[in-house]
């Protein structure tokens, strides 16, 4: 439990790392398009600026950005010229004077003016989230940390550094957590607390007490290490699953014993454990931000109440806008309203409870909004990968019904990114087309942007892949295809679809043996990657392998039936670089694998930076 707890914890962190730096605010003036497969960029109004040359680009940062060129990055400047010569494999824009490249598929990092910063031996290096600050990961899995010299700031000891948070992280070492700062000095010594994790503006954790603390009891800690609050079990404990501290008052579950019988209910302690106010028809409580906070009740209505527990609205919310993890996040109420769900329809409220745009209907269907500062998005499902958004400008009126499948909506820019029937585009704040991709719909597409932005996110299902009998017959009759084995084989004889778009091969997957396979996967998805050949004759995936971060996604155990056969469409790739391709599929977690028939390709050298395969114990398929 504790392994896959790590586990989740490295991938929610670094998650969340890799969140923040995809949000880095990018240079307005020039946006990326696609012409023919080749990137170039135009500015708000739609005007080329850049001619479409490059395989792959990214938008502008600190006034660089991010081209490939014949296979290879560098950076170029808002003339399209090149600053930085492109011969790195991959690379990342410039964030605090730095950028992340790989040169010879080593990590490096750069200014500037191209010259690479430091050597190292690191297995990897993460952004810390702090300037002049990295984090190091040895090649025995421990962390450390440097400064953008490449100077040890903190020696890699630790078993996990998390992402730092105003100048602080959470540290885990020997099976101890700490807090530390970016000097390696401990705020909060290793093994004082237990399970800490941050609860708001402050943070969580299980008091230690050298084993003395038997009843486990939480506490709310600041930054300075004082304890704000102390979990009373006699009377009430931490909302296990919405922990938040703000304004010196906490949710929580309270404990009421009448004649004999145990009871609980939502209620609010102060900074001194003291119960203010509770209520048994309350399921959760967000925190609270000036004075007020939202509440679910049992009926799954929302109401708006003060500090005091008084309702502010007159009438519940059949529903509000964000998610209380959003609100939990105290970023509600941040364009001074939010938008709440009546009978009349959606409406937004001041901080009052009173309504600052009265509830209205739409005669379109949607599931759920979103308000981000002056725009709302209409999100309408369609399935569980499925959705369609719209928007509704609030300084203009304009309203445009959910039919993008992809909206990209930054408040302060004056165009957004879209994506509608598999075509890329850029609108304005009026919802107008202001550019739109021009392809051959009747014509599969290279992958473009996907085929070099690294390693693809593989998601391989069995869900709806079960060949009918006509389909098994046209695979029974290929030539790769042996009878009684377990089969898996490209079929590189006719180019198909990927993703509806894009060019892709067929791959099969049978059993046609009597025996039944044992399939170790995440949920649904099994282990299936496409590996090409470096230089070096190593084998390197070329998609990221699947990951989830829930604990029990890891638990289910699918089947290959006996005489069962299963179809994939795998993506085609096409690069710089000729190589050898294969597909390997993992049959279970001892890493006992299947790989499928050697076939020629092109891959991008960016591509080349999996890690080396050549341990996995292989069976082997001619």
């Amino acid at each position: 439990m504790k392994k896959n707890y790590l586990l989740l914890f490295t991938i929610l962190t670094f998650g969340y790392i890799s969140n923040i730096y995809s949000q880095h605010q990018s240079d307005e003036e020039l946006f990326l398009f696609t012409e023919n497969d080749l990137k170039g960029y135009i500015d708000e109004t739609g005007r080329e600026a850049i001619k479409p040359k490059f395989l792959n680009a990214k938008n502008f940062s600190e006034g660089l950005a991010v081209a490939n060129l014949d296979g290879l990055y560098g950076f170029i400047d808002k003339n399209g010229k090149f600053v930085i010569e492109p011969e790195f494999e991959d690379a990342y824009s410039f964030r605090n004077g730095i950028a992340k490249i790989y040169k010879s598929n080593q990590l490096y990092f750069i200014d500037k003016t191209g010259t690479i910063l430091f050597e190292h031996d690191f297995k990897n290096i993460f952004y810390s989230g702090e300037k002049n600050v990295l984090i190091t990961q040895s090649k025995t899995n421990k962390f450390g940390l440097i400064d953008y010299q490449g100077n040890i700031k903190v020696k890699n000891i630790h078993d996990f550094i998390g992402y730092f948070i105003d100048g602080q992280s959470i540290v885990r070492s020997k099976k101890e957590e700490g807090i530390m700062d970016t000097n390696g000095n401990f705020v909060s010594p290793l093994g004082k607390y237990l399970d800490i994790s941050y609860a708001g503006d402050f943070y969580s954790a299980v008091l230690s007490d050298n084993g003395k603390n038997e009843d486990f009891n939480k506490v709310i800690i600041n930054q300075k290490d004082e304890i704000m609050l102390i979990e009373n079990l006699d009377e009430w404990m931490f909302n296990p699953f919405n922990m938040n501290f703000s304004e010196n008052l906490a949710s929580v579950i309270i404990f009421e014993e009448i004649d004999d019988i145990f009871y609980e209910s939502i209620g609010v302690v102060d900074g001194n454990g003291k119960i203010i106010f509770k209520n048994n028809l309350w399921k959760d409580i967000s925190v609270f931000k000036n004075g007020v906070a939202f509440v679910k009740k049992n009926d799954s209505t929302f109401d708006l109440i003060n500090n005091k527990g008084e309702k502010l609205n007159k009438e519940s919310f059949l529903n509000i806008a964000k998610d209380f993890s959003d609100i939990n996040s105290h970023n509600f109420f941040e364009n001074k309203m939010e938008f709440v769900l009546t009978e009349n329809g959606w409406g937004a409220i001041d901080s009052k409870g009173n309504f600052v745009k009265e509830p209205r209907r739409f005669d379109f269907i949607f599931n759920k909004v979103k308000l981000i500062k002056n725009y709302v998005l209409f999100i309408r499902y369609y399935n569980s990968k499925t959705e369609l958004t719209g928007f509704w400008n609030l300084k203009t009126n304009t309203i445009v019904p959910p039919k993008f499948d992809k909206l990209d909506i930054h408040p302060d820019k004056k165009i957004f990114h879209v994506e509608e029937f598999n075509s890329e585009g850029y609108i304005n704040s009026e919802g107008e087309y202001i550019w739109n991709e021009k392809f051959d719909k009747g014509k599969a597409q290279s992958l473009g942007l996907y085929n070099i932005e690294g390693q693809m996110n593989s998601e391989y299902r069995l869900t709806k892949r079960l060949l009918n009998s006509s389909e098994e017959k046209i695979m029974k009759k290929h030539k790769l295809f042996k009878p009684n084995e377990i089969n898996l084989f490209v079929d590189t004889n006719e180019i198909i679809r990927f993703n509806n778009k894009y060019k892709g091969l067929k791959l099969y997957l049978s059993n046609d043996t009597e025996n039944i396979e044992k399939l170790y996967s995440i949920d649904d998805r099994i282990y299936l990657t496409i590996q090409a050949k470096d230089k070096n004759g190593n084998w390197k995936d070329l998609q990221k392998p699947i990951e989830s971060t829930c604990a029990n996604s890891y638990l289910n155990i699918r089947e290959l039936p006996a005489k069962s056969s299963y179809g994939f469409v795998i993506p085609l790739f096409e690069g710089t670089y000729e190589t050898e391709l294969r597909v390997r599929f993992n049959l279970n977690k001892n890493n006992i694998s299947l790989y499928s028939n050697i076939y020629k390709g092109k891959v991008n050298p960016s591509q080349l930076k999996g890690e080396n395969l050549n341990s996995i114990i292989f069976i082997k398929h001619e």
